[in-house]
């Protein structure tokens, strides 16, 4: 039985961060990085001098809203300085140089803000895949959808049953962890149901804040490859087992396949300062 997709809705990132923008940035940062001699050659093999965030790129750069001992406190910093000898006029110069020395931005202050953008990204790709194929919100039968970079319970598949709002009986099918094959997975999965069901109207959302992974402490190289490659997006296409007069592609066989032994090569990593994607040169 085949699955009929109709075009998609592509919301690209409204922030464009130029690449000039991110080498000079970076260079400033790390001026004595391993790979700081070759920044520019390597910026340039990327062919890409422009990507679309969703928040800019100063959010992504700017220090955290707390100083350096934000994660002890005042109160017991002031006191472990006068137990080791300092007098209260020294400590309390030392406990105000040190919270004026600026602190990386928490794992709340980088995901909040990008999350909230993400919900109404997803909901105009959305929005935009249903007019483009003619429906409305009330003829989707179920909802697939993808986000990996702001993680989040309740996720997106509620957010936007209640944003849109879909049917009560709406299937909603989250897949938070599939990240950079979720658009395959999701539409493989999409075609197994509506071959199960040829009446089915599957809308699939995809939205995904990788500029969350721009961590400005980390002068790794692999840091500054994906600091210099990902851009935020989402997209959204529905999937019908009827041709519709919209529709534009025909998935006549679907199939799903995983790699053994291939989970570190690719992965997300939630640290202290926010999410962090580390990638091997072996992988795929």
């Amino acid at each position: 039985m085949a699955a009929y997709l109709c075009p998609p809705a592509v919301i690209h990132g409204e922030h464009a961060v130029k690449t000039s923008e991110i080498v000079e940035e970076v260079r400033e940062r790390h001026p004595d990085a391993a790979w700081a001699p070759r920044i520019d050659g390597i910026a340039a093999s990327t062919g890409i001098e422009t990507r679309g965030w969703m928040l800019p790129l100063e959010s992504a750069v700017a220090p955290g809203a707390s100083g350096a001992l934000s994660a002890v406190g005042t109160g017991p910093a002031r006191e472990a300085l006068v137990r080791d000898g300092f007098t209260e006029q020294d400590a309390d110069r030392v406990v105000a140089a040190l919270e004026a020395v600026p602190a990386p931005q928490t794992v709340q202050e980088r995901t909040a803000p990008a999350w909230e953008a993400v919900q109404a990204y997803g909901e105009r790709a959305a929005r935009g895949a249903l007019q483009i194929a003619g429906l409305d919100v009330s003829d989707v039968d179920c909802l697939i959808t993808s986000n990996s970079t702001t993680p989040a319970l309740p996720g997106l598949d509620v957010a936007l049953a209640n944003r849109l709002p879909l049917r009560g009986d709406t299937t909603l099918l989250p897949a938070s962890q599939w990240a950079c094959v979720a658009g395959t997975r999701s539409l493989a999965l999409a075609a197994d149901l509506v071959a199960a069901d040829p009446d089915r109207v599957v809308l699939v959302v995809i939205s995904e804040a990788l500029s969350t992974t721009y961590q400005p402490a980390d002068d790794t190289l692999e840091s500054l490859i994906v600091r210099l490659l990902f851009a935020d997006t989402a997209v959204a296409t529905v999937v019908t087992g009827r041709p519709r007069p919209q529709s534009v592609l025909r998935l006549d066989a679907s199939w799903h396949h995983t790699l053994p032994d291939t989970q570190d090569l690719h992965r997300l990593e939630t640290r202290a300062d926010g999410t962090h994607f580390v990638m091997d040169r072996r992988g795929p």
